[in-house]
């Protein structure tokens, strides 16, 4: 143990400050490293999330469309095949569109 003391003391001065400046260095750049990956983690997890709802939202929004095409193309579909056909009546007999007749509203 006294033997490494003595050669700790044998170590000039200029050595010290060297080996001090070093270590205080390294320590000020592991804090700013260390600082500026958490920000950049924080701004990429909020990037993701932007992008996500982006997506999430894209999505919805093509659904929709295809929704509104399939309720086009049925509506289409069930306007055509419906045309000129027979209507019931509230007193459950058919009259046809075509002559106008009119059902008695009795309840």
């Amino acid at each position: 143990m006294e033997s490494i003391i003595e050669l700790l003391q044998q170590v000039p001065a200029a050595a010290w400050s060297a080996i001090v400046a070093a270590i205080l260095t390294s320590g000020i750049a592991f804090l700013g490293v260390s600082y500026t990956n958490r920000e950049n983690r924080k701004r990429m997890v909020s990037q993701h999330e932007h992008e996500r709802s982006l997506r999430k939202d894209e999505l919805v929004r093509e659904r929709a469309e295809e929704l509104y095409v399939f309720v086009k193309k049925w509506c289409s579909t069930m306007i055509s095949d419906c045309s000129g056909q027979l209507i019931p009546d509230s007193i459950l007999r058919f009259s046809s569109a075509a002559t106008g007749e009119m059902p008695p509203l009795n309840a």
